[in-house]
């Protein structure tokens, strides 16, 4: 579906295209923009035909990120605090628009993910690379929202024939940011965490960010949400009559019809990169699965029901991991363990060995799984 947005755009509205440094002067990140060797993809955009007839699953965001290395890496602190105070949570993580970059998407910097991962997530009860998951779904988070904006942006030029999004970028680039934008965008990672015993910890976190990035506590609630996204769509419209009605609808926040893994992601290495002895990667399928002997003896156990569970459960994971009824997630202090759901009362745990071979560790009751997963 996306493929086909940017094909019309560029159709339709060619003059919406422009250069990032021609069009929008200085962004905030670029004293720590990569070249070419600093950066690395971990996530490429899939857009496969539909298979006719085949019923669409499904899914949550991205697939789980696993570090594929050997030894669980030793987090650094990297002496980059200075530069959130200054540049936001842009000093860590920053999205490109495909209106200005060949190469556009979201970057993530290595020396952002550990920061995050030591600072904010720092709990000695959490391995590391579970904190540097929560780290990335956080940084993910918010610069999706930049990628949400450049969407809606791109419905109002398709409606209305004009380009929208460059002359928006024109108007805040002498700030380096738009606060409304930054605002939103931090109140919507906030929101991937909400209940969560991070929360408190998080919204530290963006208190001690510039003006704007600070001002996510304005746009918390869900009546504040709506309208910060419809005075948003507003500004991007450059109306000057009062807000644009249903402007909020542009934001497709809840990702019903736009996906994630439309977004490229790139690693943003540090000069001192971990990523020399492995690398961080997305396990976006499951298919060379060993039944431990211990499993098998559980599913056995359990049989006739349970056992139809673990086979759908199999053919969902070949799919893709994404699919919301797996609820596939890598389990703390458990090198390399991920759950499965197979029902609400069920659960099934799985290591990864080695590459893309994983061996099925136990199935059961879901307490008793989470207290004994089987590993190791």
């Amino acid at each position: 579906m996306f493929r086909d947005v940017l094909d019309a755009l560029r159709n339709e509205v060619p003059g919406a295209f422009g250069r990032e440094n021609a069009e929008a002067g200085r962004f905030p990140w670029n004293d720590f923009a990569p070249d070419d060797r600093e950066r690395i993809e971990i996530w490429s955009p899939e857009w496969p035909e539909e298979p006719a007839g085949v019923p669409e699953v499904p899914r949550l965001g991205l697939p789980p990120l696993v570090w594929d290395g050997g030894e669980e890496p030793e987090l650094p602190r990297p002496a980059i605090q200075g530069e959130v105070e200054r540049s936001g949570i842009e000093a860590l993580a920053y999205y490109r628009s495909y209106h200005m970059a060949d190469r556009w998407g979201v970057y993530v910097r290595e020396a952002g993910l550990y920061l995050v991962a030591s600072d904010v997530f720092d709990d000695s009860n959490s391995d590391a690379v579970y904190r540097v998951q929560i780290a990335f779904r956080l940084l993910h988070a918010h610069e999706i929202l930049h990628f949400l904006t450049d969407t809606a942006a791109t419905l109002l030029e398709l409606t209305t024939a004009c380009p929208l999004y460059l002359p928006y970028v024109r108007g805040y680039a002498s700030r380096n940011w738009n606060p409304l934008e930054e605002g939103l965008a931090n109140a919507y990672a906030l929101r991937n965490f909400a209940g969560k015993t991070w929360a408190p910890r998080i919204r530290s976190f963006m208190d001690g960010q510039p003006h704007g990035y600070k001002d996510f506590r304005n746009w918390g609630r869900p009546s504040s949400f709506l309208l910060g996204r419809r005075n948003l769509a507003t500004e991007i419209l450059n109306r000057h009559l009062g807000s644009l009605p249903l402007g909020e609808m542009l934001f497709d926040f809840r990702m019903i019809d736009l996906d994630m893994r439309d977004v490229p992601v790139y690693l943003v290495l540090s000069p001192a990169s971990q990523l020399r002895g492995g690398r961080w990667r997305f396990i976006s399928s499951v298919r060379n699965i060993n039944l431990s002997q211990r499993f098998q003896k559980e599913l056995a156990a359990l049989g006739g029901e349970v056992v139809k569970q673990w086979r759908k459960a199999e053919r969902l994971l070949a799919q893709d991991t994404r699919s919301r009824s797996l609820k596939f997630e890598k389990l703390k202090n458990c090198d390399r363990v991920f759950s499965v759901r197979l029902s609400q009362s069920y659960r099934a745990t799985l290591r990864l060995v080695k590459d893309d071979h994983w061996l099925a560790l136990r199935v059961g009751n879901h307490d008793d799984i989470y207290r004994n997963p089987g590993w190791p």
